[in-house]
């Protein structure tokens, strides 16, 4: 009997062994130095002083709130620019690592409770926004 008993012990943790998934092989590529990229965008410092409560304070980047401002707008697009090009080597991983995470969370079937009179109604629906997302 304890014969079989380490047999099938045996065979038990082979098998969960060898069907395990080896994802040691790394899907990026070697990372880059700090020469192999572009220069990284540097905002341009404009002071603006505010005294509030007795305190003077500087800050000099305030000008970056304004939304509309064509410069901003040229700043942010050379950071996105940037970030696109420093992780590039690591897309794969990203792509990966996406589809994983959507995989784990539990699909909505249903909508909001809503109270009408004194019951509460939800409406059932197989077919959601989630099958839209890339």
């Amino acid at each position: 009997m304890k014969k079989h008993l380490n047999l099938s012990v045996t065979l038990m943790l082979g098998l969960g062994l060898f069907s395990c998934k080896n994802d040691s092989k790394t899907e990026m590529t070697t990372p880059k130095t700090q020469d192999d990229f572009p220069k990284p965008p540097v905002a341009e410092i404009i002071p603006q002083e505010f005294n509030e409560h007795g305190n003077k304070r500087t800050d000099n980047y305030y000008w970056l709130r304004d939304k509309e401002n064509p410069k901003v707008i040229e700043y942010i697009k050379a950071e996105n620019a940037y970030c696109d090009t420093a992780m590039a080597h690591t897309k794969p991983f990203q792509d990966k690592l996406f589809a994983e995470m959507k995989g784990r969370i539990r699909r909505p079937v249903g909508s909001v409770p809503r109270k009408r009179l004194l019951l509460l109604f939800t409406h059932r629906n197989r077919q959601t926004i989630w099958n839209k997302l890339p």
